[in-house]
Protein backbone atom coordinates (compact mmCIF):
# COMPACT_ATOMS: atom_id res chain seq x y z
CA UNK A 1 0.00 0.00 0.00
CA UNK A 2 0.79 3.64 -0.90
CA UNK A 3 0.15 6.80 1.53
CA UNK A 4 1.44 9.59 0.68
CA UNK A 5 2.59 12.89 2.27
CA UNK A 6 3.25 16.27 1.51
CA UNK A 7 1.65 19.13 1.61
CA UNK A 8 -1.07 20.42 -0.95
CA UNK A 9 -2.55 24.08 -1.61
CA UNK A 10 -6.73 24.11 -0.62
CA UNK A 11 -8.38 23.81 -4.09
CA UNK A 12 -4.96 22.96 -5.86
CA UNK A 13 -5.00 19.41 -8.00
CA UNK A 14 -1.71 17.77 -7.60
CA UNK A 15 -0.37 14.84 -9.29
CA UNK A 16 0.38 12.66 -6.39
CA UNK A 17 1.57 9.50 -8.10
CA UNK A 18 1.79 7.50 -11.50
CA UNK A 19 1.92 3.82 -12.23
CA UNK A 20 2.85 1.89 -15.02
CA UNK A 21 4.18 -1.84 -16.33
CA UNK A 22 5.95 -2.04 -19.54
CA UNK A 23 7.35 -4.99 -21.23
CA UNK A 24 10.26 -5.64 -23.09
CA UNK A 25 8.44 -6.69 -26.05
CA UNK A 26 6.75 -3.28 -26.19
CA UNK A 27 3.46 -4.10 -24.82
CA UNK A 28 1.82 -2.84 -21.23
CA UNK A 29 -0.39 -3.42 -18.97
CA UNK A 30 -2.49 -0.58 -17.21
CA UNK A 31 -2.22 -0.69 -13.31
CA UNK A 32 -5.24 -1.74 -11.63
CA UNK A 33 -5.40 0.46 -8.25
CA UNK A 34 -7.66 -0.04 -5.26
CA UNK A 35 -9.45 2.69 -2.90
CA UNK A 36 -8.19 1.50 0.35
CA UNK A 37 -9.28 4.51 2.33
CA UNK A 38 -10.53 7.39 0.12
CA UNK A 39 -9.61 10.98 1.38
CA UNK A 40 -12.04 12.85 3.89
CA UNK A 41 -11.47 16.58 2.93
CA UNK A 42 -10.94 16.26 -1.11
CA UNK A 43 -11.22 13.91 -4.03
CA UNK A 44 -9.14 11.33 -5.35
CA UNK A 45 -9.08 11.41 -9.45
CA UNK A 46 -7.02 7.79 -11.30
CA UNK A 47 -7.11 9.01 -15.15
CA UNK A 48 -5.35 6.79 -17.63
CA UNK A 49 -3.20 8.50 -19.69
CA UNK A 50 -1.02 7.96 -22.86
CA UNK A 51 2.22 8.07 -23.65
CA UNK A 52 4.52 7.80 -26.25
CA UNK A 53 7.46 9.82 -25.32
CA UNK A 54 8.29 8.26 -21.96
CA UNK A 55 11.86 7.30 -20.89
CA UNK A 56 11.30 4.55 -18.37
CA UNK A 57 10.07 2.39 -21.46
CA UNK A 58 12.26 -0.30 -22.89
CA UNK A 59 14.75 0.97 -25.06
CA UNK A 60 13.32 -0.33 -28.39
CA UNK A 61 10.03 1.03 -27.66
CA UNK A 62 10.68 4.77 -27.11
CA UNK A 63 8.19 5.80 -29.93
CA UNK A 64 5.30 3.37 -29.86
CA UNK A 65 2.24 4.27 -27.96
CA UNK A 66 1.81 3.20 -24.06
CA UNK A 67 -0.88 3.70 -21.44
CA UNK A 68 -0.37 4.15 -17.76
CA UNK A 69 -2.43 5.87 -14.37
CA UNK A 70 -1.72 9.28 -12.48
CA UNK A 71 -3.38 9.73 -9.36
CA UNK A 72 -4.41 12.99 -8.44
CA UNK A 73 -5.89 14.33 -5.06
CA UNK A 74 -7.56 17.85 -4.87
CA UNK A 75 -8.33 18.93 -1.42
CA UNK A 76 -12.10 20.81 -0.88
CA UNK A 77 -12.04 24.67 -1.48
CA UNK A 78 -11.05 26.64 2.16
CA UNK A 79 -9.57 23.13 3.63
CA UNK A 80 -6.91 23.61 5.67
CA UNK A 81 -5.04 20.32 7.92
CA UNK A 82 -4.45 16.84 7.38
CA UNK A 83 -5.87 14.67 5.01
CA UNK A 84 -5.60 10.97 4.42
CA UNK A 85 -5.60 8.39 1.61
CA UNK A 86 -4.12 5.09 1.16
CA UNK A 87 -4.58 2.76 -2.21
CA UNK A 88 -3.05 -0.07 -3.35
CA UNK A 89 -1.83 -1.67 -6.74
CA UNK A 90 -3.69 -5.15 -7.59
CA UNK A 91 -1.42 -5.43 -10.39
CA UNK A 92 2.56 -5.56 -10.89
CA UNK A 93 4.03 -4.41 -7.73
CA UNK A 94 2.36 -2.77 -4.93
CA UNK A 95 2.98 0.54 -3.28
Amino acid sequence: MFSPEGTIRPGERTRINFHHRYFDNCTYEIPEIEIVQAPQNGRLDVETVVEIDFERKPSGCRKKEFKHIELYYTPAAGFSGEDKLIYRRLNGANY
